[in-house]
């Protein structure tokens, strides 16, 4: 290291470990958010927790098992220009990331048949043949993780030969490396393109509107799709937390529905017009001002009262015979 160049050097200073940890800290207390909500919905709400919301939670359970490798990871020197390490740094940082390369790869697996079985849940068994697709597709899903894992650990015999260049080991050739890492990137992508359009035309059948369908298309797609080991942040890989969040979505429908419904309701309360507490007004004809309504009613009845003639203004007479009796009666008493 002290051998740079000078221009080297200075950007030995550059350290994206911070960032990347807030990031990771982030998306991983959102991912757990998610996961307590989702039970939550399923257990309180819906009463139909199942087997795709225990592999949700296992995949958390090993994400968070993943997050300790990678602070280790990070504390090691990832972040920083491979040429301003040590060369125990490095081996640290070769360790280190085989090691969350393992457990990535199992939560991504177990995001991936948690929204399989989700589907599977949403037909109820009421098409056959793309059931037995969809059960295929689980068989295809674990068997494809379970190599990529073989292969992590059989990359290099004995398996210290990986990060510790001094031990000598016999390991894949560069261009076995690059062939498999490629393989497992097309079979992965394929799984997720055909979990993706199972899902979007399952929901397609669904009795709901197309704003409904369109929102959850879009939840599920991105949830199988967002779940990618290439989704990395300063060199660590952050698809499972996004995959656990996105996957999660769709599941936390009637809790949505619930929050938009109360806050609609409070924001038409607001701005609803209060009702005046006053009786509305009208204009008199000869003045032309404004004059409440129940007023003029009261002067309309006192018009009526002080008419002639009128029956208010025959008791009020003394020499009225309907007063007769009563004067009598009082008299008397």
């Amino acid at each position: 290291m002290d051998t740079l160049p000078e221009a080297l050097l200075a950007t030995c200073t550059q350290n994206r470990a911070i960032q990347t940890m807030v990031i990771v800290s982030v998306l991983l207390f959102l991912a757990v958010f998610v996961v307590i909500l989702r039970f939550y919905v399923r257990t309180y709400v819906l009463h139909n927790s199942g087997y795709d919301d225990y592999l949700m939670l296992a995949s958390l359970l090993v994400g968070f098992i993943a997050f300790g490798f990678y602070f280790k990871l990070l504390a090691s020197g990832m972040g920083k220009h491979i040429y301003c390490l040590s060369p125990q740094q490095i081996m640290d940082t070769a360790e280190w990331s085989l090691l969350a390369q393992i457990f990535i790869s199992i939560d991504l697996g177990l995001t991936k048949i948690s929204v399989c079985i989700f589907i599977l849940r949403v037909i109820k068994n009421a098409q056959r043949k793309l059931t037995r697709f969809i059960w295929v597709l689980v068989s295809f899903v674990v068997a494809t993780h379970i190599v990529q894992i073989v292969l992590f650990i059989i990359e290099c015999r004995p398996i210290e030969a990986v990060w510790n260049p001094l031990i000598k080991g016999r390991c894949f050739s560069v261009h076995v490396t690059y062939m498999i890492a490629y393989l497992n990137f097309s079979l992965e992508a394929f799984a997720d393109l055909v979990c993706a359009g199972i899902a979007i035309v399952v929901i397609q059948r669904l009795q709901m509107d197309i704003r409904t369908k369109l929102a959850l298309c879009f939840l599920m797609g991105l949830g199988i799709l967002g779940d990618r080991k290439t989704i990395d942040v300063g060199g660590v890989s952050i698809g499972a937390f996004v995959g656990i969040i996105t996957a999660s979505l769709p599941i936390l429908r009637p809790l949505f529905q619930e929050i938009f419904k109360a806050v609609t309701g409070g924001f038409s309360r607001l701005w609803s017009k209060p009702q005046s507490c006053f009786h509305p007004t009208t204009r008199r004809e000869d003045d032309r001002t404004l004059v409440p309504t129940a007023n003029r009613d009261v002067e309309k009845q006192d018009k009526h009262i002080n008419e002639p003639g009128s029956s208010f203004q025959t008791l009020q007479d003394p020499a009225s015979p309907h007063l007769k009796g009563f004067t009598t009666t009082l008299d008397s008493a």
